[in-house]
């Protein structure tokens, strides 16, 4: 059986918990990585998503090539996008595709 959380270890947890797992485990000494994923879903800590924005250049390659290039293309250039997240930009953007390129690809 497990030891239980101490009151300290708790609120070590709450103020480190968006550190890689790895991290936490060598500051809550004792601790697996499963016994502290259980304890965030116990106190409600949610992770949150690491997102990398987009930079500048990524935004004028948008700008530029989204509408008219194929969806290949796009993620050639884009590397390390995915078609939802270059979608979701786009409009944020305010660029969208022509009916051609829409026609030639599917979104998702």
């Amino acid at each position: 059986m497990a030891t239980p959380w101490t009151p300290e270890e708790e609120s070590t947890l709450q103020q480190i918990y968006n550190l890689p797992y790895i991290e936490i485990m060598e500051i809550i000494w004792g601790r697996s990585e499963s016994q502290i994923k259980k304890k965030m879903v116990e106190l409600g800590l949610k992770r949150e998503p690491k997102s990398i924005k987009y930079s500048p250049q990524e935004d004028e390659i948008i700008i530029e090539k989204y509408p008219y290039a194929s969806w290949d293309e796009l993620l050639g250039l884009l590397i390390g996008r995915n078609k939802r997240s270059i979608s979701q930009r786009a409009a944020k953007l305010g660029v969208s595709r022509n009916n051609e390129s829409e026609d030639k690809d599917e979104i998702y």
